[in-house]
């Protein structure tokens, strides 16, 4: 349907308007995020929030923010070599040509905006995570001890990887969600030292609240070691919620960030 409609659309004289409820559906109009229009009530009045053709540039461009405090840390005289050679592997990866890298840029959003994280796009709130285990993790919570919290219709969005949290924000900031941030601090060690410096000092008009960082890392913090490899962790965090493997405590310690993260009282 979204296909023959967009083709029905770009006929002479010809434009579609189409209101609806699923992420699918906006999942499949993804590389071109110009023709998605959110709206939402506001005090009873109803608020639009859409990309122009030029803003689309900026979003863009917004997400090659994190090159230039990369550079900013590998400039820093006061950083050892050593704890650059990170943070050099990674700009040596960056596209030098701006034009092309944001042409790299819209592909990002081609590819990550599934009907899954299309889904924010009809949350109240939106918590911005760092992988598929903190979003499984807190999947599980919504839909049974914290169910107290479904009423603010939150959507989890995993965007796979600290590095693109810059990325996420551009797009909700332009759309006008209301969103948090939660992501482990890894102890501002090296490179992650200029990550968390630009989400703790980037503007942001729809951010709900200052970054939320756990000390260290999520395992560390809820005092679980989880297997090397990514890709179990999400399966193994399941397995010690359902086996009540997680302290007490340590889940409502986890409840008040997370509330935290998205101005919950």
């Amino acid at each position: 349907m979204a296909y023959h409609l967009r083709r029905l659309g770009g006929g002479d004289e010809q434009q579609v308007v189409i209101t609806s409820h699923s992420p699918i559906f906006i999942g499949k109009v993804a590389d071109d995020l110009c023709q998605i229009i959110r709206a939402r009530r506001d005090g009873g009045i109803t608020v639009l929030g859409q990309i122009g053709r030029s803003v689309a540039n900026d979003v863009f461009a917004e997400g090659l923010a994190f090159k230039k405090y990369l550079e900013k840390f590998v400039n820093d005289a006061s950083i050892s070599e050593q704890k650059k050679a990170k943070a050099k592997e990674l700009l040596a990866d960056a596209q030098n040509d701006d034009e092309i890298a944001a042409q790299e840029e819209r592909f990002r959003y081609q590819l990550w905006l599934d009907s899954e994280r299309s889904a924010m796009f009809f949350a109240d709130r939106v918590l911005l995570v760092e992988g598929a285990t903190e979003r499984a993790l807190f999947g599980w919570l919504l839909a049974r001890e914290w169910h107290d919290l479904t009423s603010h219709r939150i959507a989890v969005v995993d965007v796979m990887g600290k590095f693109n949290f810059h990325r996420y924000t551009a797009l909700l900031e332009q759309f006008g969600i209301p969103y948090g941030l939660m992501l482990d601090d890894d102890q501002d060690k090296q490179h992650h030292k200029a990550v968390n410096e630009m989400l703790r000092t980037q503007g942001a008009s729809h951010r709900l609240a200052p970054p939320v960082f756990i000390p260290t890392h999520m395992e560390s913090f809820l005092g679980k070691s989880l297997p090397g490899r990514n890709d179990q962790k999400p399966v193994q965090i399941l397995r010690e919620l359902e086996a009540g493997g997680l302290a007490a405590d340590k889940l409502t310690a986890l409840k008040e960030k997370f509330c935290e993260a998205l101005a919950l009282t």
